[in-house]
């Protein structure tokens, strides 16, 4: 239990950071906003040398292993609720990295999202 805990708060805190990356890497990139090939080929160059975004990559690729390890050796059903808890971190990081601005209703369903983690631990591995 102390080794699948231990990971799964690696875990977490990977894909957060990760995802909190990306994000702020297309920031910087741009909006997506055609389809032509030229133009996707350009935004194609610009997303892969874009330290952020190739970090950020790294990171959810590090989650990505972590993940498949924990799922040799738990349930599922146990496990993927947990990983729920990564919405906080994200959004305490969004804050405080991204200056964004998470509404009341937006915690609000972040604390929902936690008290059904907090059930499916009772339940136990």
């Amino acid at each position: 239990m102390a080794k699948t805990l231990s990971l799964l708060a690696v875990a977490i805190l990977l894909v957060s950071v990760g995802d909190m990356l990306l994000a702020h890497g297309m920031k910087k990139v741009g909006a997506v906003t055609s389809c032509s090939l030229t133009d996707l080929f350009q935004l194609g160059l610009r997303i892969f040398s874009n330290p952020s975004i190739i970090i950020g990559t790294i990171f959810l690729a590090g989650f990505f292993f972590l993940w498949l390890a924990i799922l040799s050796w738990c349930d599922l059903s146990f496990v993927l609720p947990l990983t729920a808890l990564s919405y906080v971190l994200t959004a305490f990081l969004s804050i405080i990295f991204l200056g964004e601005t998470v509404s009341l209703l937006r915690w609000a369903g972040t604390i929902l999202i936690c008290v059904g983690v907090a059930l499916v631990t009772k339940s136990g591995i």
